[in-house]
């Protein structure tokens, strides 16, 4: 029950600062802290499909889709993870970091476009990530894609025995469009879809996926 009524002032918190004008910001704010902390449950699973348009840009150019550890892409497509307070943390500033990331490289270009890690800035709509390019550090705070952010509470979905955030929206921001196209050769433009997350919260242990 202790655990239930966490989850409750987490998702009021959520309420009350998402839905609130003033307490957006336009900057993103420094990257989160990793390590386990604060979550809506302490279990559960999570999973990132890529967009349509995205997935065949990347295939149509003969670049691959791969998993930083602990997240994995078990179909060339789709991230998945575990999360909850065991693995990962919401912070008071409204942030969600997810340890490791993916990997996208083309052999015949000879290119690398890596993040790990990755979060969600909540207040600002907006997925950042510590980014290198070939293999060198390119930007600790890059801005992947937005979203809205009243969509994570209207999404935010009750069950028995945990919570379940079902395919959320992210899109391209202009700087990771114009980055993918210069270095795989894709053809995307700001606005693109990114992908869908799904999250499922537990109150209890799962193997489940999301």
């Amino acid at each position: 029950m202790r655990i239930k009524r966490i989850a409750v002032m987490v998702a009021a918190t959520l309420a009350s600062l998402t839905l609130s004008a003033t307490a957006a910001v336009a900057a993103d704010p420094p990257p989160p802290r990793p390590g386990p902390g604060l979550y809506i449950a302490p279990w559960g699973a999570a999973r990132f499909q890529f967009g349509e348009k995205l997935y065949n840009e990347l295939r149509r150019t003969g670049s691959k889709l791969s998993g930083l550890a602990p997240v994995s892409v078990p179909d060339g497509r789709t991230l998945t993870m575990k999360v909850g307070m065991q693995q990962n943390n919401i912070n008071f500033g409204l942030q969600i970091f997810y340890p490791g990331g993916w990997s996208i490289t083309n052999a015949e270009r000879g290119t690398r476009f890596d993040v790990d890690p990755f979060w969600l800035n909540i207040l600002q709509g907006g997925t950042n990530g510590k980014v290198k390019i070939n293999g060198e550090p390119a930007d600790g705070n890059y801005k992947l894609a937005s979203f809205t952010s009243t969509d994570v509470l209207a999404l935010l979905r009750p069950k028995i025995l945990g919570y379940k955030i079902d395919r959320f929206p992210m899109k391209l921001t202009d700087k990771w469009a114009k980055d993918l196209n210069r270095l795989f050769g894709t053809e995307l433009a700001a606005g693109d879809p990114f992908g869908e997350l799904t999250v499922d919260l537990k109150f209890v242990p799962t193997r489940t996926a999301a």
